[in-house]
């Protein structure tokens, strides 16, 4: 990673503590520096690199999960996963945070947009194209829902435009 995007994920206190630490300044001169303790000074380092850790192993597990993997699937077993990446986006919609400022990986808007993307790519590969979004919408139940909450799903036939 870049010094310029590793420092980006830091808060400006840990940011200013590390770059200086990194310049050689003991943990008492930042400290003299940024007008805090010593020990604050100290914390802020480690807790820059601690988020440096995280977010390598963020990255990783990201690079990771967008390998291709081959896996055998039915038609059916593809209409399982639809109804329940349908429900995935519904709980994600309900749980997101109220600003972006407050993921600072980003992970709810990765899992978001992975789920939608994944939905569409299902749709396609069912029913040759992506349905409308009236069958997954915010609230998380299609127009043919069943008495269980779920997404119902068109029948194969049912997948013309209506005009």
């Amino acid at each position: 990673m870049d010094t310029e995007k590793k420092l980006s994920i830091l808060t400006k206190q840990q940011r200013t503590a590390y770059t200086l630490r990194t310049q050689g300044l003991t943990f008492q001169k930042i400290a003299d520096t940024m007008g805090i303790s010593a020990s604050m000074a100290r914390q802020h380092v480690r807790n820059a690199e601690r988020r440096f850790r995280e977010y390598d192993r963020f990255r990783a597990t990201q690079m990771k999960n967008a390998t291709p993997v081959a896996f055998p699937l039915t038609r059916g077993d593809l209409k399982i996963i639809l109804e329940g990446l349908y429900h995935t986006k519904h709980n994600l919609e309900r749980t997101k945070p109220m600003s972006a400022d407050s993921d600072w990986l980003g992970s709810f808007l990765y899992k978001s947009q992975s789920v939608e993307d994944l939905v569409r790519r299902v749709e396609t590969v069912i029913f040759r194209r992506p349905l409308d979004r009236q069958y997954w919408s915010s609230e998380g139940v299609g127009k043919n829902a069943d008495d269980s909450g779920s997404p119902g799903l068109p029948a194969d036939g049912e997948t013309e435009e209506k005009t």
